[in-house]
């Protein structure tokens, strides 16, 4: 895993050298950070079909609440699949996509899956052809954005957003042979039998080990966030979603002890415990360690889900809300349309602010 820190690092200095970007924190900071799409040609070996729906209406609600929409790699599953059969299946998309894009509010980074947009202007060639029209004309796609985060007039540290597969072994050391060999073998396999393959989100340790990894490079530096995606396994503040229910199970039951005969607490336990085991099954997730307390990694999780979900990184200004005070909150946010309709949910939120003074 030392490549992966190593390839981090570079990245970093050659976006240092370049001069960070600011990040404003104000009443208009709206950012909605998606990663992991793997769109396909819409046959069975395409991650994306049962997902398209949902993400539609997603950015769709994005997009007139006045976010800006970071895409933060795998946006296509070009491993598989050329271009020609890509974006004709998924016109719609790009047109709301583009949207964005046209007024400014369009930030796009590529991964290990869409590394063809590394080549920017020579791969949105590709695109105006298959799409008939010029939607990205003049876009830039970048390996990664590094923010300086700024409230007024003062820094509050270092954000940087990357796709997150640098240094791994398969993923970018070794793409040259894996990504033939998603394309002609595995392919076949998965269009005939229906089967997923995305490394390493279906392998648990090695999941485990890139969480690990990332986090600790993350938390290396000082008031430095680190944003990525490529796992498919949702993380806040260095914490998977599975490790913080388990952590509100724990404080009902403490509640529970309190006054035993609570009916409202003990059903909400049983809620709890049930999310968690559907959510070990769903994410195939385990908890981080518990040494990983310092919220400097957050993964956007995946708009791949076999189950149609989709979640993603939110950076947006709340009105007081209750108890919540007033100010730009980072959320983890899942849309599902379970109920017939989408719908979102925050998963997990907490003031930016105060997430770097934790750091």
């Amino acid at each position: 895993m030392s490549n992966i820190k190593t390839a981090l690092t570079s990245l970093y200095n050659r976006m240092k050298q370049e001069g960070p970007q600011t990040l404003p924190i104000g009443k208009d900071t709206r950012y909605i950070i998606l990663s992991d799409q793997h769109k396909g040609a819409k046959n069975r070996a395409d991650d994306f079909r049962h997902n398209h729906p949902v993400y539609n209406a997603a950015i769709t609600s994005y997009y007139e609440q006045g976010y800006t929409l970071v895409i933060l790699g795998d946006g296509e599953e070009l491993w598989q699949e050329p271009p020609r059969r890509i974006f004709p299946s998924y016109r719609d998309t790009y047109e709301l996509e583009a949207k964005f894009y046209t007024e400014g509010r369009y930030l796009h980074i590529w991964g290990n899956h869409d590394i063809d947009w590394k080549e920017s202007e020579k791969f949105a060639g590709k695109v105006k052809k298959y799409l008939k029209r010029d939607l990205f004309l003049g876009l830039l796609v970048k390996e990664g954005i590094l923010f300086e985060v700024k409230e007024k007039d003062k820094v509050l540290g270092e954000m940087l957003l990357t796709h997150g597969h640098q240094g791994t072994l398969t993923s970018d050391i070794l793409i040259f042979i894996s990504r033939p060999f998603i394309r002609y073998i595995w392919r076949p396999i998965q269009r005939f039998f229906g089967v997923t393959y995305t490394s390493p989100a279906t392998d648990y340790e090695l999941r485990r080990k890139h969480d690990r990894t990332m986090y600790e490079w993350a938390a290396g530096r000082d008031t430095f966030i680190l944003i990525t995606g490529h796992t498919h396994r949702p993380v806040f503040s260095s914490r998977t979603h599975v490790g913080d229910l388990i952590e509100d199970l724990a404080n009902l039951e403490k509640d529970l002890e309190k006054d035993p005969k609570d009916k409202k607490l003990q059903e909400e336990i049983i809620e709890k415990k049930a999310e968690i085991e559907y959510r070990k099954v769903k994410d195939t997730a385990d908890t981080l360690q518990p040494s990983m307390d310092k919220p400097a990694y957050f993964n956007t999780g995946c708009c791949s889900y076999p189950d149609s979900d989709i979640t993603g990184i939110e950076i947006c200004h709340d009105k007081r809300i209750k108890d919540d005070p007033a100010g730009v909150y980072i959320k983890l946010v899942r849309w599902s349309s379970k109920t017939g309709s989408p719908r979102r949910t925050t998963l997990r939120k907490a003031l930016l602010k105060d997430v770097y003074r934790s750091l």
